[in-house]
C-alpha cells in the first residue's frame, strides 16, 4: 500500500471511539421510548417512519436513489405494515435494529465506504450455507454451558423474553433472529472488528463491547464467548456471512424453542442430555441448593467439543470458499499496533455499560 492509499484509508476509517459512543446513546434513546410509548399512541411506530424518512432524505442528498421517491413510499407504507404486525413488546427491539443499521449504513455513505467491502460480506455456496448453520448449533451448547454457569451467579433476564407463541414464530425469528444477526455483525465483527484491525487486538475489544452492550451479568458473559467465538470464525473464513448466518441460527434456535415448546421436537432438544448433562438447558443447581461439579465438568467438555466443531466447520467452509488467509493476512499486517487508541469516551461509554449491568443486578426483580 502507497503512502497516499494508506492516508485515504485512515480518513476512510471509521473512528470506533466516537462509534462506541453513539452505539450507547442509541440503545439508551430506544430504550426510553417505551416511556413515550404509554402517553402517546402508536409512538414507536412514528419514530420508526420518521428514521426511514431520515434515511431517504440523507441518501436524496446524496443523490444515491434515482427512483428515491418510490423507494421511500413503498419502504413507509412496508414498515408501517411490519409496525402493525410486531406485537408491543417486540416494538423497541425492531425500532432498535431499524435505527442501528440505518446509522451505520449512512454513516459508511458519508465516510464513501462500502459496507458489503469494508465488512468483507462475500457470497457464499450452500454447502457453505449449511457448514454454517450447523456450527451456529454448535454455538449454541458452547453458550448454553455458559449461560449455566453465569446463572450460579447472575439472574437471567432473557428467560422468557422469546415466547413468541407458534403463530408469532416470523415475526419474533425477523425481529430477535434476522434482524439483530445482520445488525449486530455488521457493527462489531465489521465496523468495529475493522476499524480497529483485523487482529487478536481487535478481537478481545469488538468482543467485550459486544458483551457489554447488552448491559447484564448473566448476558455479557457468554455474548463476550460468543464475539471471541465469531471473530475466530471471521478471521478463519474472512467473510462476515458466515457470522451472521451463525448468529442468526443461535438467535433463531432460540425464538424456535420458545415458539413450538409443546411440540414433539422442541421436547426432545429440550429433554437431550448425556450423563445428566441437558446441552440445550443444563442447570447445575441441586436440589439441596449446592452445585453439581459432576455436571460442571461433564457439560465443560460438550462445550469444549461443540466448541472444536464450530473451529471444524469454520475451516471447511474456508476450504470450500477457498478464501480467508491471504487477505486477512495482508490486513493484519497493515494494522498491527494500528492507529486505534481507547480515549476517554471509550471507557466512559463502557463504565455506563458495567454501571447499568451492576444497577439491574441490584434493582431489577
Amino acid at each position: 500500500m502507497t503512502g497516499l492509499e494508506r492516508q485515504m484509508s485512515d480518513q476512510n476509517r471509521i473512528d470506533v471511539n466516537r462509534f462506541w459512543v453513539c452505539l450507547i446513546i442509541i440503545y439508551f434513546v430506544t430504550a426510553s421510548m417505551p416511556v413515550f410509548a404509554r402517553l402517546i399512541p402508536h409512538f414507536l411506530t412514528i419514530v420508526g417512519e420518521l428514521v426511514w424518512i431520515a434515511l431517504c432524505c440523507f441518501y436524496y442528498s446524496r443523490r444515491k436513489w434515482n427512483g428515491w421517491i418510490g423507494i421511500g413510499i413503498l419502504g413507509f407504507l412496508g414498515l408501517g405494515l411490519l409496525f402493525k404486525l410486531v406485537p408491543e413488546a417486540y416494538e423497541t427491539n425492531f425500532l432498535l435494529s431499524e435505527t442501528l443499521l440505518a446509522f451505520v449504513f449512512c454513516l459508511a455513505e458519508a465516510r464513501d465506504i462500502s459496507i458489503r467491502d469494508y465488512c468483507h460480506i462475500r457470497r457464499l455456496r450452500p454447502p457453505s450455507v449449511l457448514a454454517a448453520i450447523v456450527a451456529g448449533l454448535a454455538v449454541y451448547v458452547t453458550a448454553a454451558f455458559v449461560n449455566g454457569v453465569a446463572e450460579l451467579f447472575s439472574r437471567n433476564y432473557v428467560q422468557g423474553r422469546f415466547m413468541t407463541g407458534e403463530k408469532e414464530f416470523l415475526i419474533g425469528f425477523l425481529v430477535f433472529a434476522i434482524l439483530p444477526a445482520i445488525m449486530e455483525e455488521i457493527t462489531y465483527r465489521g465496523i468495529i472488528f475493522r476499524g480497529i484491525g483485523a487482529s487478536v487486538k481487535g478481537l478481545l475489544v469488538s468482543s467485550l463491547m459486544f458483551g457489554l452492550m447488552h448491559m447484564n451479568f448473566n448476558q455479557i458473559s457468554y455474548a463476550v464467548l460468543m464475539g471471541i467465538i465469531f471473530g475466530m470464525v471471521l478471521m478463519i473464513t474472512d467473510n462476515l456471512l458466515v457470522t451472521i448466518i451463525l448468529h442468526m441460527t443461535f438467535n433463531g434456535f432460540t425464538v424456535f424453542l420458545a415458539a413450538f415448546q409443546e411440540t414433539g421436537v422442541v421436547r426432545f432438544f429440550s429433554n437431550l442430555n448425556i450423563a445428566g448433562y441437558y446441552l440445550y438447558a443444563p442447570y447445575f443447581r441441586m436440589e439441596n441448593g449446592g452445585i453439581s461439579w459432576s455436571l460442571l465438568l461433564v457439560g465443560a467438555l460438550f462445550a469444549l467439543i461443540a466448541l472444536g466443531m464450530t473451529f471444524l466447520f469454520a475451516g471447511m467452509i474456508r476450504k470450500l470458499e477457498r478464501s480467508g488467509e491471504s487477505d486477512l493476512k495482508a490486513e493484519t499486517d497493515e494494522s498491527q499496533g494500528g492507529t486505534w487508541r481507547p480515549n476517554a469516551a471509550f471507557f466512559t461509554a463502557c463504565a455506563v455499560c458495567l454501571l447499568v449491568a451492576v444497577l439491574t443486578e441490584l434493582f431489577v426483580h
